[in-house]
């Protein structure tokens, strides 16, 4: 069957953009191509539909093995996305107080006496 095929050559190669250099060199561009290789894979996995041969069922097997790792991948890269996010945030408001050190005063244990 020519989808699965298809479908396990996208995950494997995703798998392997994830894994490469590609991911460190360039995020931008590579969080672009994971965003096709999805969309691809979305539209393959469409395609597949029984009957299936054994060779077929050997290369499904392989496919869910594949997606596991991918899953893995994907949980890993989000993970780092987001401690950057929270790295960037936490500069940025430090940044903020260095450039304005009296913006956020604390008015604790002052008291306005109301009696004349």
């Amino acid at each position: 069957m020519k989808a699965l095929e298809d479908y396990y050559q996208v995950t494997k190669e995703t798998i392997e953009m994830l894994e490469g250099e590609e991911w460190e060199k360039n995020r931008e561009e590579a969080i672009q191509m994971l965003d096709r290789f999805i969309l691809k894979r979305e539209k393959l996995q469409l395609e597949i539909k029984p009957p299936f041969t054994d060779e077929d069922e050997t290369l499904g097997e392989r496919c869910i093995a594949l997606n596991l790792r991918l899953s893995e991948l994907m949980g890993i890269k989000k993970k780092e996305i987001a401690a950057d996010i929270k790295r960037v945030k936490q500069q940025k408001r430090h940044n903020q107080k260095y450039a304005n050190p009296y913006d956020a005063v604390m008015t604790d244990g002052f008291y306005y006496d109301k009696r004349k």
